[in-house]
Formats: structure tokens, C-alpha cells, sequence
């Protein structure tokens, strides 16, 4: 038994429970960001975005998901090629023609993965420029290149990304 008590043969049935669960998780994660932009009314797409982060958390429980192929799934996502994180994020169109973001950041913390919900708070960012956001002051965006570069034996990531700010108006991000 471990500090807490648990037996190692514990954790190997936690691992197998997730990993039955995998296919089934993936499914309704998939119908769901499929259905999003098609959904009627704010709350339905409010729902659906919330089916989204609870499938993209289930899934993070099995720690392959840094690396395994999720092609399949329709969400923008990027990959740091160090390994170091996978980004998805999502769009969630209303019906004023608005759009709120939603994303999560599954990163590689030594030998544990740690799992972050961005909240985009693009409203309250009056200067986006400002170079270092966290996850709860998050410029949302739809994600879809990450560069990384290397300054004083520190890597750091820069964003590429696209926002539809209105229904006449997108933007770039970096």
C-alpha cells in the first residue's frame, strides 16, 4: 500500500475502468462538438459546450491522452512539439452573433499531467498585447499553431489564432 493506503493493483483497476470508458466518453464528445454549432438556442449550445469540457476532462484522466491520435475529435487543437502540452479550445457562437470561447490545457507537470480550464475573459482585456494572460484572464480563441522559441534556457509558446469577434468582424490572434 501507497501513503494513502491504496493498493497498486487499485490504481491498475482505476486506469482499466477509464479505459473502458474511452470509447464511449469519445463518442458523445464527438456528437457533442458536431451538434454545437448546429444547436437552436444559447442554452442548448451552453449545454453542449459543457457535454464538450466534461468528455476532454474524462479523457484527460488517462494520461496517453497528451499523445494519442484525437484527430477525430472536431475541436481546434494544438500540440507543443516538445511534448510539453495539448491545447483545445472551441468556439460557442450565440445567437446575437457573438462568440464565446471555451478551452482546456492538458500539460505535462514532470511525471504528473495537470488538466486547466481556460476562461475567456476577453471582455475585461483591454490591452491583449499584454504579454503573459493566465488561465482565469484568458484571450479566447480558436487555436491552431503554437510556436516555440527559446530565450535564456527557457522555452516560451506563442499562439496563433482566430476569433469571430461579431457577426461582421474576425481577428487574428498571436
Amino acid at each position: 500500500a501507497d501513503a494513502d493506503g491504496r493498493r497498486d493493483g487499485d490504481l491498475l483497476l482505476a486506469l482499466h475502468a477509464v479505459a473502458a470508458a474511452q470509447p464511449e466518453v469519445r463518442a458523445d464528445l464527438i456528437a457533442s462538438a458536431k451538434a454545437l454549432p448546429l444547436a437552436r438556442t444559447d442554452a442548448a449550445r451552453d449545454s453542449l459546450s459543457l457535454r464538450i469540457k466534461d468528455g476532454l476532462r474524462a479523457l484527460a484522466a488517462d494520461p496517453a491522452t497528451l499523445t494519442a491520435d484525437l484527430s477525430d475529435i472536431p475541436l481546434s487543437r494544438v500540440d507543443a512539439p516538445d511534448g510539453r502540452f495539448r491545447l483545445f479550445t472551441w468556439n460557442v457562437p450565440n445567437m446575437t452573433g457573438g462568440h464565446r470561447y471555451e478551452g482546456l490545457l492538458l500539460v505535462q507537470d514532470g511525471k504528473r499531467q495537470q488538466v486547466i480550464e481556460l476562461r475567456d475573459r476577453t471582455a475585461d482585456v483591454s490591452a491583449p498585447e499584454v504579454p503573459e494572460l493566465g488561465p482565469d484572464r484568458w484571450y479566447g480563441a480558436l487555436y491552431y499553431q503554437v510556436v516555440p522559441v527559446k530565450k535564456g534556457g527557457k522555452t516560451y509558446y506563442t499562439l496563433l489564432g482566430w476569433k469571430g469577434f461579431n457577426k461582421v468582424e474576425t481577428r487574428k490572434v498571436i
